[in-house]
């Protein structure tokens, strides 16, 4: 862990995973989807066919579901098999398609399924009892190496924020074209960031946002509106906000930081940022 001398804003590159006792709290801040026990749940026409080897060529003929649904397993262990939504009619094609089975539209049952994938281990286990549901839990990402990605400093800019400076220095760095320029990085920041800095994380895919303190025109703190959670987005990170059980949140030093980069909570970041 070295930081590079700059005047204002320090730039820390994790080089090892040394694990050290460290004093503070690191809060997720998370959506009430997460939060709860249960997934909305949706109407969907299923069938069965009582020759079980019939069951492929009929998946090989009936339409996809829609991508909304792609967590669902389309056969579930009873043989019962996904259709369609029961929101939408059923087209004179896939009767057809139906009929060549044996399978008339009296033959559809209307049954509940989870309209969304599970966000948790908790969800999965309520959303199976309605259907078989893919579920796969978050994993960490691992270090790269110890490349020193960005530096930065204080401006009079007006849009000179040190998140869009950040990003701008990243862009310099010699990685692949196709790649975002922050995939799978850790963001650590002294204040929570505004709408525009928010956004810029959000277009270089942060895959996690640490903060220590609110502030009033930031976007990722409970009590407002928050950016995280946006739908209409096409990214979404994870927001942590850090609390020191030792120092006042006002007065955090670059060695809290570099506690925190090093304890076992941050065993594999990319990336680390003190603004």
């Amino acid at each position: 862990m070295s930081p590079i001398p700059s005047e204002g804003t320090t730039i820390y590159s994790l080089t090892d995973a040394e694990r050290i006792p460290c004093h503070f709290r690191i809060l997720p801040i998370l959506s009430a989807e997460i939060c709860g026990e249960t997934v909305p749940l949706a109407d969907f026409y299923v069938t069965t066919l009582r020759e079980r080897k019939k069951i492929g060529p009929f998946l090989k003929k009936i339409p996809l579901i829609p991508a909304d649904f792609d967590h669902l397993k389309r056969v579930d262990r009873m043989g019962r098999i996904l259709i369609q939504p029961a929101t939408a009619p059923l087209s004179e094609a896939l009767l057809e398609i139906m009929g060549q089975f044996g399978i008339t539209e009296n033959d559809l049952l209307v049954v509940k399924v989870p309209a969304r994938k599970p966000a948790t281990r908790r969800q999965f286990d309520w959303a199976k009892n309605y259907w078989s549901t893919s579920f796969h839990p978050a994993k960490y990402i691992g270090l790269q190496d110890g490349e020193e990605l960005t530096s930065g400093s204080y401006t009079d800019r007006l849009l000179g924020h040190p998140v869009m400076n950040m990003v701008q220095n990243l862009a310099r760095c010699q990685r692949r074209e196709d790649d975002y320029l922050a995939t799978g990085c850790d963001v650590y920041l002294r204040d929570e960031p505004c709408a525009m800095c928010a956004m810029a994380l959000v277009h270089c895919r942060a895959a996690h946002v640490f903060f220590c303190r609110t502030t009033t025109n930031g976007v990722l703190a409970p009590g407002k509106w928050q950016l995280q959670f946006e739908p209409e987005i096409n990214h979404h990170y994870l927001v942590f906000h850090v609390k020191s059980e030792n120092e006042d949140e006002g007065n955090l030093t670059p060695k809290y930081f570099t506690d925190m980069n090093r304890s076992k909570f941050a065993t594999n970041l990319e990336l680390g940022v003190l603004c």
